[in-house]
């Protein structure tokens, strides 16, 4: 009894201690202003909900604090009295609505059952590259690599005299380099699309020397599952909506653009 009414005791005397130091409603206070936390609170939820974690809390209020302090040296040059931030202020409002709009059009109808059937519908949208095996020779002369290519036309080894020759890493491994996406960006994909499995070409130059490319196994690409994608799914078809939507508008609406003025517009 005794232990506990002095850990009673202790409560209480640190809660009427420490109590008056969060009595005040802010989160921070920037001279004479105050950050309540309902304010990050409101902030915060401008975040995807995917960064809102960890610090996210100290970096969103240390901005909304640097914020504070240009506004109010803002304040004291009085621009809220100028033209210009009226003009900004009223272009402001009116993207504020337009995204308010598109937000809510979007929840409404970018949802998991409908991002599904968009996936059903264009599975082809998400089906992995098709790629090749290739192996390659590297050497350092136009004419080493063709010394090597006619050993081939004889029927040498690829991995052997790749392994005897390339001054490439991949030597080691006979000349393997893997797969590769027959779409991706690179002089030896694009080449190796073309070719047949065991076909060889050479000698193609490049800033490291001359290479011998042979395609040893091709792989068709597969459709993903939704799972695997969903997120790619959920943006792609986000950008569908929203494209829709506004050739909809535009069909429904009457517009009628003056070029003969638009083209007399100048911008200072």
């Amino acid at each position: 009894m005794r232990l506990f009414s002095y850990a009673a005791m202790c409560l209480i005397f640190w809660g009427l201690t420490i109590a008056p130091a969060f009595s005040e409603d802010y989160v921070a206070k920037v001279n004479e202003t105050v950050i309540k936390d309902s304010d990050l609170i409101k902030r915060m939820q401008l975040l995807p909900p995917a960064k809102r974690s960890g610090d996210a809390k100290k970096r969103v209020l240390n901005n909304m604090i640097e914020e504070e302090l240009v506004l109010q040296q803002a304040g004291k040059l009085n621009l809220m009295d100028t033209d210009a931030y009226k003009s900004r202020l009223e272009s402001a409002k009116l993207q504020i609505l337009v995204d308010l709009y598109m937000k809510k059009f979007l929840d409404e109808n970018n949802t998991p059952e409908n991002q599904e059937k968009y996936y059903e519908q264009n599975k082809e949208k998400y089906k992995s590259r098709d790629s090749v095996r290739v192996s390659a020779i590297l050497v350092k002369t136009e004419e080493d690599a063709k010394n090597i290519f006619e050993k081939l036309g004889k029927g040498e080894d690829f991995s052997e005299l790749a392994k005897k020759h390339s001054i490439d890493p991949s030597a080691q491994m006979g000349g393997d380099l893997g797969f590769m996406s027959v779409k991706s960006i690179g002089k030896f994909s694009r080449l190796a699309d073309s070719m047949k499995v065991g076909e060889i070409k050479g000698p193609i130059k490049s800033e490291q020397g001359y290479h011998i490319i042979k395609v040893t196994e091709r792989k068709e690409g597969s459709t993903e599952e939704f799972v695997r994608v969903k997120m790619k799914v959920a943006t792609d078809y986000q950008y569908k909506l929203v494209k829709d939507k506004i050739e909809e508008l535009r069909k429904a609406a009457k517009i009628d653009i003056n070029t003969e003025l638009l083209d007399k517009v100048k911008v200072n």
